[in-house]
Formats: C-alpha cells, sequence, structure tokens
C-alpha cells in the first residue's frame, strides 16, 4: 500500500486563497450582470424583421439579425436612427 503524504500548510493556504479569489471574481460578474440597463423604443419606418440580439451601450443599440448588425442612435428613444450596417 502507499502512504499517504500530508497536506502542507502552505499548499492549504493556495487551496483557500485561490477559492477565495474565485467567490470574489463570480461575486463581482453578478453585481455587474444585475446593474444591465433597459431601454424602450419603438422602430418606425423599415426596421421590422426578427432580431437574433440587442445589445445596448450608452448611446448606441446593437441588433443582430439575418442579414448582419445594425448600429441605432438611441439618444432619443423616441426617434431611434440606424446609423450603421455591417
Amino acid at each position: 500500500m502507499s502512504k499517504k503524504r500530508p497536506v502542507s500548510r502552505y499548499s492549504m493556504f493556495l487551496f483557500v486563497l485561490a477559492m477565495l479569489l474565485l467567490v470574489v471574481l463570480l461575486a463581482l460578474e453578478s453585481d455587474e450582470a444585475s446593474g444591465e440597463e433597459t431601454i424602450n423604443c419603438r422602430f418606425k419606418g423599415g426596421y421590422g424583421g426578427s432580431y437574433y440580439d440587442v445589445a445596448y451601450d450608452g448611446n448606441y443599440l446593437y441588433a443582430a439579425h439575418v442579414q448582419g448588425l445594425s448600429i441605432f442612435d438611441v439618444s432619443d428613444p423616441s426617434e431611434p436612427e440606424e446609423i450603421g450596417f455591417v
């Protein structure tokens, strides 16, 4: 039979430190996710269709759809304006 080696205090310290770091990083990530902003705007005109995903950053809304990615200026949510397409 093989003899088990005892775990050193240094190894245990590193393990506990790594677990604490993991917990802190996960907590920070969940705080960022819960701080998301929402925006309500209604597209007028030819913006119809299905969007796969929409992301909002400041005054810009990025909408992914079948044809590509549309970029909208939503600084005035009542009048969103498409400013780019990729």
